[in-house]
C-alpha cells in the first residue's frame, strides 16, 4: 500500500510520483492519493484509491483472487461518497487556476521548509 498524498511535493524529476511508475507495481501495490492535502483543505477527506484489475491476493486456501471486484463491492456497499462541496473543491484543484494556486502554495511550503532547515543547521 502506497500513500501518495504528498506526491506534489516531489521536486526531483528522477523520483516517481506514483507507485505505478515502478515496473511490476500493478501486480503488488495499491495507491492512495489525497486531493485535500495539496489543495490546503486537510480534514475534509477527499481522496481516491487505485486498485489495478491485475492485482490479485491469495486466499486462506491458497487460491488467487482479483482484489478490484472486492474493493468495488466494499466501496459501493459501505461508503456513501464524498460530500458534494468536497468534490467541487477537489475538482477546482484540477482547473488551470487551481493548478497554479496549488503550485504556488507548494512552493511557499517548500520555501518555508528550506528556511527552517537553514536555521536548524546553523552552529550554536
Amino acid at each position: 500500500m502506497f500513500d501518495a498524498a504528498y506526491e506534489a511535493y516531489i521536486t526531483d524529476a528522477n523520483l516517481p510520483h506514483s507507485i505505478y511508475e515502478i515496473p511490476g507495481a500493478r501486480e503488488c501495490a495499491i495507491e492512495f492519493r489525497s486531493c485535500s492535502k495539496n489543495g490546503g483543505f486537510t480534514g475534509v477527506r477527499c481522496a481516491f484509491t487505485v486498485v489495478p484489475k491485475s492485482l490479485n491476493a491469495q486466499t486462506k486456501d491458497g487460491a488467487f483472487q482479483p482484489l478490484h471486484p472486492l474493493w468495488l463491492r466494499r466501496m459501493t456497499t459501505k461508503f456513501n461518497g464524498v460530500s458534494y462541496i468536497a468534490q467541487r473543491a477537489a475538482e477546482a484543484l484540477y482547473s488551470p487556476e487551481g493548478k497554479q494556486q496549488v503550485a504556488d502554495l507548494i512552493k511557499l511550503y517548500l520555501d518555508n521548509a528550506a528556511v527552517l532547515r537553514k536555521v536548524r543547521s546553523r552552529p550554536d
